[in-house]
């Protein structure tokens, strides 16, 4: 976001939408032309408590107060996730609750415990996929975590992918 401020490029939205925008301005030297927006100049402010039939709109906030209600509902095992991210931004227009991100909370809690089940992970994410991808190969079965974070160290300042696929073509004979 610093980056973004100091060249004059918008700093709103997810890790990803920044990460677009700067790709952007390296490749090309332009800032992405803001969007004309439907919002008001001002911020918009919630009136009263959250409620299960509090409508997801421009108000919601991955807060504390955000956090301390969904642990009121679902239990102190309720944390953000990019899932519910996602599930906001995809469904916003269509008039959700809190009542529905709390649904498809539990949903998704419900499936990850499957062990085949695997939480897509977001692109700007890549130390969460290199380590899924790390863990995965068999050829690597008994290494730790803290095996594939070695393995990350060695590849992050790569230039080029960052991926674990990269990684075994360039420092795994």
């Amino acid at each position: 976001m610093k980056f973004c401020a100091s060249h004059d490029i918008p700093t709103h939205g997810m890790k990803h939408e920044l990460c677009v925008r700067i790709e952007q301005f390296l490749k090309t030297g332009t800032v992405p032309k803001k969007k004309p927006s439907n919002k008001p100049a001002f911020s918009f402010q919630r009136t009263g408590p959250l409620t299960l039939s509090t409508p997801v709109d421009e108000t919601y906030r991955c807060n504390e107060e955000t956090r301390e209600f969904f642990k009121s509902i679902i239990g102190s095992h309720f944390h953000f996730t990019a899932h519910l991210q996602a599930y906001i931004k995809a469904n916003r227009d269509r008039g959700l609750t809190y009542s529905n991100l709390a649904e498809e909370w539990q949903a998704e809690f419900e499936r990850r415990k499957d062990k085949n089940y695997k939480a897509p992970i977001m692109k700007t994410w890549e130390y969460n996929q290199f380590t899924r991808d790390f863990l995965d190969d068999k050829q690597n079965k008994g290494k730790s975590i803290k095996d594939a974070a070695t393995a990350w160290k060695k590849i992050r300042t790569n230039k080029g992918p960052r991926t674990y696929k990269e990684y075994k073509k360039k420092f795994i004979p």
